[in-house]
């Protein structure tokens, strides 16, 4: 880290400001996956990975993406299994937006009438053929020590470990139109 900050100095003295956010951003990601501070963390934590991911990626990408969040006030201290939503907001820069010049993720959170707790990654992107998307929900239903190949298999592990934490409703659901764009679901138990 200390080496990371003189990279990012050296870069802002030399006037070159979104080398420096994105060696900031990096630096988040990079502490986080250190695994400090334990497997939850508050929703508004993760959020902040979110963030620093989708803006190095952002950067990256030959059509930038717009990331909008919509995050209830008392959804901001849920417990989140740390890295439970940023690789779904990365499946849908990769596999959604990627090639469109308008592309925009929606981070939401909300707690439900029963006091569970739902968080979904919605995007504008090219979205799933029917086929395809009961393919992607059969292999998230399938018994983890089951081999179903490497599609889909970050939302499976998503999946899974909400499943073995917090046990049956709770999990991962998946809803898509071709150019219509995709919605991942988290569901998740009421806030302990």
């Amino acid at each position: 880290f200390n080496t990371l900050n003189s990279i990012k100095w050296s870069a802002m003295m030399s006037g070159s400001q979104n080398v420096a956010d994105m060696i900031s951003d990096l630096g988040v990601l990079l502490d986080a996956s250190l695994n400090r501070g334990g497997d939850l963390i508050p929703l508004r934590d993760e959020i902040k990975l979110i963030r620093s991911y989708a803006e190095l990626k952002s950067m990256a990408m030959k059509y930038p993406f717009s990331i909008q969040y919509e995050v209830d006030e008392a959804m901001g201290d849920y417990p989140v299994l740390k890295f439970t939503l940023q690789p779904v907001v990365e499946n849908a820069a990769k596999h959604g937006v990627a090639k469109k010049k308008d592309g925009i993720i929606y981070v939401r959170a909300y707690q439900k009438e029963n006091r569970e707790g739902e968080l979904q990654v919605v995007d504008n992107g090219k979205g799933m053929e029917r086929q395809e998307l009961e393919a992607l929900r059969a292999r998230l239903q399938a018994p983890f020590s089951e081999n179903v190949g490497d599609k889909g298999i970050g939302l499976r592990s998503i999946h899974h470990i909400i499943r073995m934490r917090y046990g049956a409703p709770y999990g991962v659901s998946v809803d898509s139109e071709p150019e219509k764009g995709t919605v991942v679901s988290l569901l998740l138990p009421e806030k302990p």
